[in-house]
């Protein structure tokens, strides 16, 4: 299981450069949305997801293929309740150049287990800023628990969600507090990266 979470990690962050690039191939086609809010957008999601099932093992991919289309429409299930759950968003991205040390990087400064990190900054101080890297370590546990107990509905509804947590924490502007170009005369880039730019490269192929 340890394998699958750091090969569909590895995945992710070569897709969102790809999708970026216009790199990748596939006869997939979803509709297009125009909610630059939703991470990635939804067609980056589902298109991450699809593409993620032909990359895995062979023990695996049989599974997977077989339930390629639940894995890629509830890729987006994440950011449809993202707004109607208040304890949701927060677990999309991390401002990880909030956290500030003299002589430390943030990734060196911030722990990687979440009860030190609650003990040295608070918990609401994390949720104010975000817990994609927990969240995922939270995810790629239960669908480890998941896989030992055979539950294949409980399998694929997580499958589908840490694909999406995962998209999320590749994306650049989801570890930083200037997310959408607000502190930099840049407002808007964030959807413009996220849903524009890897539909319009799907467009001009």
């Amino acid at each position: 299981m340890k394998r699958f979470s750091q090969l569909l990690f590895s995945l992710v962050l070569l897709l969102g450069l790809g999708l970026i690039m216009g790199g990748t191939t596939s006869n997939f086609e979803p509709k297009v949305t125009n909610n630059s809010s939703a991470v990635w957008g939804f067609y980056g999601h589902q298109k991450i997801n699809r593409l993620a099932v032909f990359t895995l093992p062979k023990g695996m991919f049989g599974f997977y293929k077989n339930h390629i289309e639940y894995i890629t429409e509830h890729a987006v299930d994440p950011d449809k309740r993202r707004y109607a759950i208040e304890a949701e968003a927060p677990r999309h991205y991390i401002d990880i150049d909030h956290y500030h040390h003299d002589s430390l990087t943030p990734f060196e400064f911030v722990p990687k287990r979440w009860e030190k990190a609650v003990e040295l900054f608070t918990e609401d101080t994390l949720q104010a800023y975000g817990i994609v890297p927990w969240h995922v370590d939270v995810m790629q546990r239960r669908l480890t628990y998941a896989f030992k107990n055979k539950e294949v509905a409980k399998i694929l509804k997580l499958s589908a969600e840490i694909g999406h947590y995962i998209g999320d924490a590749s994306v650049p502007l989801h570890t930083t507090e200037n997310y959408n170009g607000q502190l930099t005369g840049q407002r808007g880039i964030h959807g413009f990266w996220e849903s524009r730019i890897p539909e319009f490269a799907e467009l001009v192929k």
